[in-house]
C-alpha cells in the first residue's frame, strides 16, 4: 500500500530501495507497505494510508455501474477484504458502501449463474 512518512524514519532506509541506506528517510517520502505494516504504523500516525489506484473514484465508479465486469482479482485476490481494512482505517464510508454493495451485486450474479446452469 502508497503510505506518506509522518517524520523522519531514522533507521528505516530499508523500507525503500531507493533510498541511501546511510541516512534517513525523509518527512513525506513514500513507501510501498504491507497491509499489516501500514496498519500499524498508520494506527500510531507514523504513516498516512493513501488507496491504491484500484479503490479511486473511476474504479468506485464501475463497480457502481456493473460490478460484474470489473476483474477485480487482477487488483487483489482480497480486493474486497484489503479495501473494508482500508475503509475502516480511513473512515472512508463512501468506500465502504459501494464495497458492501459491489460484493452483494456480484455475489448475487455468480449465485444466480451457478443456480441456473
Amino acid at each position: 500500500l502508497p503510505c506518506v512518512l509522518q517524520h523522519v524514519g531514522d533507521h528505516l532506509a530499508m523500507l525503500d530501495p531507493t533510498a541511501n541506506p546511510n541516512l534517513p528517510l525523509e518527512e513525506g517520502t513514500i513507501l510501498q507497505l504491507p497491509l499489516w505494516l501500514a496498519k500499524s504504523l498508520g494506527e500510531r500516525q507514523h504513516v498516512e494510508l493513501q488507496l491504491p489506484r484500484h479503490y479511486d473514484v473511476q474504479y468506485r465508479n464501475a463497480l457502481k455501474a456493473d460490478a460484474a465486469v470489473l476483474d477485480l482479482h487482477r487488483c487483489s485476490g482480497y480486493y474486497f477484504d484489503v479495501g473494508m481494512q482500508l475503509s475502516r482505517l480511513r473512515g472512508d464510508e463512501d468506500l465502504t458502501g459501494v464495497l458492501v454493495n459491489g460484493f452483494s451485486r456480484r455475489f448475487h450474479g455468480f449465485l444466480d449463474a451457478s443456480l441456473n446452469v
